[in-house]
């Protein structure tokens, strides 16, 4: 698998960028083939993020730190929250469940996605300042799972998978439009028109502006190795309903330029709605070598565990020590 990604970065390196001493800027198809080999150069590394999200520009109603480390297949994922941030999915662990304001220290979520299983594991801050420890395992899951919480290994190229597979089965369908610049970065635009029946295969999300379908817009930054600056889902009335942007791009090697920033803007009738903002604070091991014990979780024992990977039902064991940890767990489990 990794012969793929190096196939991909071969590309990348042979494919003209804008301005250089070749004196050659790329056409149509160069972009489309950049675009495309980007969208699937990175394959691990280490990630450290603040992530912000809110509406209507308003005080956001999320704000964390959180850290991702990640290889082909295999994931590990470090969340921290503020009570009264909660995720709903994980309050109907509270005991008797309170005003969120008044419980101390702060919800702990590590999870791990690795040799065909998913481990989570959450400290949930109670009332009387003792902390529910809950394991489960359950069938394995994918990075790029296409939900908003989606973890953002995807920086500097397209969040969700749909719009990459839609372009792939229409590459020759592009159309160039007018250079111009993105946040100081000079950039090559792209478009595709979407018909209504393609709309669910473009676009991510589809709203009152995209019902009749639209336009899929790229502005590309050969220059950052086909980096997507900014990406817009235009409506038919031509008025855009979602922006992604990626900005303050940084040279990570091979040709890799991952952004300090990225964000998500939904727009409705009303103006700019749903927003999501990661900025990156530590940005390590861009496809490098992540060994199998960065995916296993250290677990206390005296914990009860559920496992619900048959799909039907959920069976339980006690962590007791080292050998109450089934063999088939051993890869994704650990005492201390």
């Amino acid at each position: 698998m990794r012969s793929v990604f190096l196939a991909v970065l071969a590309l990348l390196a042979l494919l003209p960028c804008a301005g250089s001493a070749r004196g050659q800027e790329p056409n149509t198809q160069d972009l489309v083939a950049g675009v495309l080999a980007r969208s699937e150069a990175v394959f691990s590394g280490r990630l450290k993020y603040r992530v912000t999200s809110g509406f209507r520009g308003k005080v956001a109603s999320l704000d964390t730190t959180m850290s991702l480390v990640f290889t082909k297949g295999s994931w590990r994922l470090e969340q921290s929250y503020r009570a009264a941030d909660m995720p709903k999915h994980v309050r109907k662990d509270l005991k008797n469940p309170p005003d969120l304001s008044k419980l101390k220290g702060n919800l702990e979520i590590k999870t791990t996605s690795h040799s065909g299983k998913l481990v989570e594991y959450k400290i949930i801050p109670q009332v009387d300042d003792k902390p529910t420890h809950n394991v489960s395992v359950s069938a394995y899951r994918p990075l790029r799972n296409d939900k908003l919480e989606t973890p953002p290994a995807f920086a500097g190229t397209f969040w969700f998978t749909c719009s990459p597979k839609y372009i792939r089965q229409n590459q020759g369908k592009a159309k160039a439009l007018p250079a111009t610049d993105v946040k100081g970065v000079r950039v090559q635009v792209l478009e595709w028109a979407v018909a209504a029946e393609d709309k669910f295969k473009a676009f991510h999300a589809v709203g009152a502006g995209t019902q009749k379908g639209g336009r899929l817009r790229l502005y590309v930054a050969p220059q950052y190795g086909y980096a997507l600056p900014r990406i817009e889902y235009v409506g038919a009335d031509g008025k855009v309903v979602a922006t992604f942007e990626s900005s303050e791009f940084m040279d990570r090697g091979n040709g890799v330029y991952i952004p300090r920033r990225c964000s998500l803007q939904y727009h409705d009738a009303d103006g700019p709605g749903f927003y999501k903002e990661y900025e990156f604070l530590e940005v390590r091991n861009v496809n490098g070598t992540i060994p199998d014990k960065d995916f296993v979780l250290d677990v206390p024992t005296s914990i009860i565990v559920s496992d619900a990977r048959s799909g039907t039902h959920s069976t339980w064991f006690e962590l007791k020590d080292k050998s109450s940890i089934p063999n088939d767990l051993t890869d994704v489990i650990a005492t201390p």
